[in-house]
């Protein structure tokens, strides 16, 4: 199955540096920088021998959470990805919906790029993430191919993702204010 990403995605040779900076500081303060994983497992009819086999695979997602939309229709009509309604759960206070701006893969590759020199909280994880999209190359990897992927490049984009989930948001030391 291919899935057509092209009505998500933008053409971002015309965003203007400013509008980065804008969108380092909503992914800093409102966002996310994360590597999902998904295992599927093949059904024994899908197979010839019979056997069953697990296929894994990992995305780069980037997203901006707010309850105002006006910030995350921002982002989708400057940055493209999609936005997304979450139903508040029963461990959040705030009972308001909550939108979700996300993108995925190159999408978040290029946007992390242009966004880096303006990072101040989510600069580390930024460059991990960046990290990670190395180890995929450009155009190789379509949806549906059953390509095979190294396990040596496996475990790396399985580390990078460890890394990324261990690395925490608010590592800061509050000193005493004169």
């Amino acid at each position: 199955m291919r899935v057509d990403l092209i009505k998500y995605q933008k053409d971002l040779s015309q965003v203007s540096e400013i509008d980065f900076a804008r969108l380092a500081m909503a992914i800093d303060a409102e966002g996310s920088i994360c590597i999902g994983k998904r295992d599927r497992i093949s059904r024994a009819s899908e197979r010839r021998d019979g056997s069953e086999k697990v296929f894994r695979s990992y995305t780069l997602y980037v997203s901006v959470c707010n309850t105002d939309p006006r910030l995350v229709n921002w982002c989708k009509e400057r940055f493209g990805g999609s936005v997304r309604f979450l139903k508040p759960g029963p461990k959040r206070l705030n009972k308001k919906i909550l939108l979700q701006w996300i993108i995925a893969s190159v999408m978040a590759e290029d946007v992390l790029i242009n966004c880096l020199p303006f990072f101040i909280i989510k600069k580390e994880k930024a460059d991990l993430a960046l990290a990670f999209r190395r180890t995929f190359i450009r155009g190789s990897a379509l949806v549906g191919t059953g390509h095979v992927i190294r396990p040596e490049v496996l475990q790396e984009r399985e580390e990078i993702r460890n890394n990324l989930l261990n690395l925490p948001d608010n590592v800061v030391e509050i000193k005493e204010v004169a």
